[in-house]
């Protein structure tokens, strides 16, 4: 947080202050803040019954990184993590709510798709999914750097700020078909599809952008999808890496109809999203080899960028945009945690 007075050489926050208060209200704030701004020091702060920890921080103009309990503690529904690892995914159990909701968001979010991707690998059109399997992923590291971004936009858009933005009014009016789990700023669950090869890298380190295509519609970004058929498009035979998008016909002979894939469920954060109605590949791809887009577009009248695209498909709300399905890209990988490893068939 920004100190209200710089000039301090310290402000406390003691345990005492929170004792007795639940997790979610007891806020464990670092305990000093100094007045040297380039000194790197070690700051200190109180975590779940009383136990501290050390942790290194460096205070640049006396502004520090608060942890806040209520938005990096875990989640609720996490079971414990091992002192060494915690980036194993966790089963989750069959016939459980999670589970049911899970396997509901993928079944039901399946089109006709009538491209040679994503299909049965004895060439059919998929009709529908047959979840086999769901796997928690619990990777602490990569929740916290979600959980500071999330914090970041809500500072950015303070007391329901994008509830009136043309890209929240746009999605009342139009909402997706996945999960809105955060209205202040537009946190969604999203699919994404990749090879399981990629989905290790995932898993362990995050989404980044550094890495992505240029040659997208939209530039070097990362992007999702409402519906896991779309996804599904995207995700290669796991054994000989065909049938998908950029990729050649799956040659596996014979065919296995029975071969299992995995789809990833996503939390995302859109913030203040520019919706995307005429696409011009000049703007959202770029004409510049040189300088192709990695970002996206500015804010009318502003030097500010917003902070995701959501592409419209063509014929909704007058949209050109030459997509039969929605896209969302977003730009900063730490908007997006991969929460749920999806098996199906």
């Amino acid at each position: 947080y920004q100190h209200p007075n710089p000039q301090n050489t310290s402000h406390h926050k003691l345990w005492s202050d929170y004792k007795g208060k639940d997790l979610e209200t007891r806020k464990a704030h670092c305990v000093i803040l100094h007045s040297r701004p380039m000194r790197r020091e070690t700051c200190r702060y109180f975590i779940k019954d009383g136990h501290c920890k050390d942790v290194e921080c460096t205070y640049q103009h006396h502004l520090h990184v608060s942890k806040s309990l209520g938005d990096l503690g875990k989640p609720q529904h996490w079971t414990p993590i091992p002192k060494k690892g915690g980036k194993k995914p966790v089963p989750v159990k069959p016939g459980t709510e999670e589970y049911k909701k899970i396997a509901l968001l993928v079944t039901s979010t399946v089109e006709h798709h009538d491209t040679p991707y994503g299909r049965t690998p004895s060439g059919q059109i998929c009709k529908t999914f047959e979840v086999t399997g769901i796997d928690r992923v619990q990777n602490n590291v990569l929740w916290k750097r979600y959980s500071f971004h999330k914090k970041r936009l809500r500072s950015k858009y303070p007391n329901g700020a994008l509830k009136k933005s043309q890209g929240s009014v746009f999605m009342n009016k139009n909402p997706m078909r996945t999960t809105l789990l955060d209205p202040e700023i537009n946190e969604y669950l999203l699919f994404h599809g990749t090879s399981e090869a990629i989905n290790d890298i995932l898993i362990q380190n995050g989404f980044d952008e550094r890495v992505s295509s240029v040659n997208g519609m939209f530039g070097a970004g990362i992007y999702f999808a409402e519906n896991s058929s779309k996804s599904n498009q995207y995700i290669p035979c796991p054994k000989c890496g065909g049938g998908s998008y950029f990729q050649n016909k799956c040659t596996c002979s014979p065919p296995n109809n029975e071969q299992e894939y995995k789809i990833l469920l996503c939390r995302v954060l859109l913030g203040d999203m520019h919706i995307c109605l005429q696409y011009d590949q000049k703007t959202y791809r770029g004409s510049d080899n040189a300088r192709p887009v990695r970002r996206a577009p500015l804010k009318t009248g502003t030097t500010e960028t917003y902070d995701s695209i959501m592409a419209e498909k063509t014929g909704v709300a007058g949209a050109v945009t030459n997509l039969k399905f929605r896209e969302v890209i977003i730009y900063e990988r730490d908007s997006a945690y991969v929460e749920y490893i999806i098996t199906y068939k």
